[in-house]
């Protein structure tokens, strides 16, 4: 069984308390755990040995006997001996903010680079915390299926960690290279690319299905749409033909939650550079959400960690269908939509197109047939709408910007010359 009692503790805002316990149980079901029973602690100060105190330690010691409970699952990070003082008291498995996130994305990890960043995530959180929790943290987690570094004594051993984590390292150095020579591909051919971001669970993953369903792209191109937090871990990059003159490259990120683990984000630093080397990010906002502005804040502090709060973003407050008033924006710019609503659709395009494509015009073109090299370069680096090989030359027809123009405007030619193609 995995009934789990949560803990929350109020330092005095009440409303922002309840709001923490409310994501600590969507976490929590997200992570298969059965809550049984929550409970919001009003504490002036930490208690250096239990966190909360002896006298709540023992209380929740009893509720967990009585409802069967076997974790405690804290909203707060807890020391080596707060975790193991606390179990020794309630007979409970204990799990932490951290803990249970980093557990979560264990669970979710479907390929090789993400299974490695937890695992890199879990092994900088844990070493540290290893006096004390030998004895109970690994052992109790491992058989509840708790998937950490490791589960046995032989793999608790600092020097084997150390080791362990110095491997990973590696393989994670090695991944970083790959996506580098990928994003030096992709920048070559000129198509602007796109990152999108928001708190877990805004509606990312729909955006992106959303996108590649304009012009029919292939369904097996569609990402994970789950309404959980956190229902994937790994990016996606896909090409998406926004109008048939305008095309990107559209990539969906791994959602930012509140106190999200420092040591989870400088292990998917390979993964969170997709959103550092985009031209443009769009911010997802579940506007049903009465704490959305907050969560704005944690994304945007989040970007701002990861060297990204220079790029030009749109807001897209999502799930505007729930909310019975429009809500004042104040972020810019900003939309109103519901991606749930096919009306809201072209709007969103018109918007996001208009922003990427501020400059672009669609040009005419005579490339000589003895210029193949003027053709190839135009080909790869630019969107090419049609070509058209004629007696006198090769036309094509072109998106470019005006520095792109003034480099190829010998090639140029006006409508009067044009003819039809």
């Amino acid at each position: 069984m995995n009934n789990a009692i949560l803990v929350v503790i109020d330092r005095g805002d009440k409303d922002w308390a309840q709001y923490q316990l409310n994501e600590l149980h969507n976490l929590a079901v997200s992570s298969d755990f059965n809550v049984v029973y929550e409970t919001i602690v009003r504490l002036k100060r930490i208690v250096p040995s239990t966190y909360i105190g002896k006298g709540k330690t023992q209380e929740l010691a009893s509720i967990a006997k009585n409802l069967s409970a076997q974790h405690l699952i804290f909203n707060n990070e807890l020391t080596g001996s707060q975790w193991k003082n606390i179990e020794d008291v309630t007979k409970c498995s204990v799990l932490d903010r951290t803990s249970l996130i980093l557990h979560m994305f264990a669970e979710k990890a479907r390929t090789k680079t993400a299974m490695i960043q937890v695992k890199m995530a879990q092994m900088e959180y844990f070493l540290p915390r290893l006096v004390g929790l030998r004895e109970s943290l690994w052992n109790q987690q491992g058989g509840s299926g708790f998937r950490g570094p490791g589960e046995t004594k032989l793999e608790l051993d600092r020097r084997k960690i150390i080791k362990e984590r110095s491997k990973l390292r590696k393989q994670l150095r090695e991944i970083a290279k790959i996506r580098q020579q990928q994003k030096k591909k992709r920048r070559n051919a000129n198509i602007p690319n796109i990152a999108i971001v928001g708190y877990t669970n805004a509606g990312k993953s729909t955006l992106m299905n959303v996108l590649l369903q304009q012009h029919k792209t292939n369904k097996s191109k569609a990402v994970l749409e789950e309404n959980k937090l956190f229902a994937t871990l790994d990016t996606a990059t896909r090409k998406i033909q926004l109008t048939p003159y305008h095309t990107c490259l559209v990539t969906d990120t791994v959602g930012f939650v509140s106190n999200l683990p420092h040591h989870l984000v400088e292990s998917f630093k390979s993964t969170l550079e997709e959103v550092i080397d985009a031209d443009y990010l769009l911010h997802v906002v579940d506007s049903s959400n009465p704490f959305c502005e907050q969560q704005i804040e944690t994304t945007n502090e989040t970007l701002k960690d990861i060297g990204a709060k220079n790029i030009p973003m749109l807001y897209i407050y999502n799930k505007i269908d729930l909310v019975e008033e429009k809500p004042i924006n104040k972020h810019f710019p900003s939309v109103n939509i519901s991606l749930k609503n096919q009306h809201d659709i072209p709007k969103l395009i018109t918007f996001i197109t208009s922003l990427i494509y501020p400059e672009r015009e669609l040009v005419r073109l005579l490339i000589p047939h003895n210029k193949s090299n003027i053709l190839s370069e135009i080909n790869r680096n630019y969107e090419v709408i049609q070509t058209k090989y004629e007696e006198n030359g090769i036309y094509i027809d072109a998106l470019l910007t005006q520095k792109q123009k003034f480099q190829y405007q010998s090639f140029i030619i006006t409508k009067e010359k044009s003819g039809a193609m």
